[in-house]
């Protein structure tokens, strides 16, 4: 079940916009003299041609993921009787339901605005969904926590089955041992009376 889509017009935005600075950037390159008044950064970027490729590549890559996201057939947040499989803009990760540890959201006040996200806490580690590309209503984000964490008590209500045997989650943990009873004196070697 899918709970929760990429917006496909929000991510062929940040393609067009990306594919522009990069096509701007190239410009600038070929027909601009290096400014002599702009410093900083971008006074670097422009006088410095061994750093084209590299820079077009990295926003062709965010083209193409951006592109791959609106265009795929994988949601944000998608989930089934026994895992969460959640696909962020690097990396899709599929978590067993019983591993999950915590479902929170995080909101962030910069000077543009709001930056909603997901984290969902895990044995192995952290996953984090930024939601600025996805389908969700900005000001739900307690909404999509609550629906998570009810899809998960369900799923373990039901037997999410058994623990996978690899995968990269951890073995479960042993028992622990009773304590074992105290040793006897050892006899005292040497001088007696010392």
């Amino acid at each position: 079940m899918v709970i929760l889509n990429y917006s496909k017009p929000k991510l062929l935005t940040a393609a067009v916009g990306t594919a522009l600075v990069a096509i701007f950037y190239v410009y600038m390159l070929l027909t601009a003299e290096p400014p002599q008044r702009i410093r900083g950064t971008v006074s670097f970027l422009l006088s410095t041609p061994r750093l084209a490729p590299i820079i077009v590549g990295i926003l062709m890559v965010l083209v193409w993921r951006a592109c791959n996201l609106a265009f795929g057939g994988s949601g944000a947040l998608e989930g089934t009787s026994s895992e969460l499989v959640a696909t962020n803009w690097w990396k899709t990760s599929r978590t067993p339901w019983r591993f999950i540890t915590q479902i929170s959201g995080e909101v962030t006040h910069t000077r543009y605005g709001r930056v909603e996200k997901l984290i969902v806490r895990t044995v192995d580690g952290q996953i984090t969904v930024p939601l600025a590309y996805t389908e969700h209503q900005p000001g739900c984000l307690q909404g999509l926590v609550d629906t998570i964490q009810a899809l998960q008590t369900a799923a373990i209500n039901l037997g999410a089955g058994p623990l996978p045997a690899s995968g990269g989650a951890r073995a479960p943990i042993a028992a622990a041992e009773p304590p074992r009873p105290p040793q006897p004196a050892r006899p005292a070697f040497g001088r007696k009376g010392a």
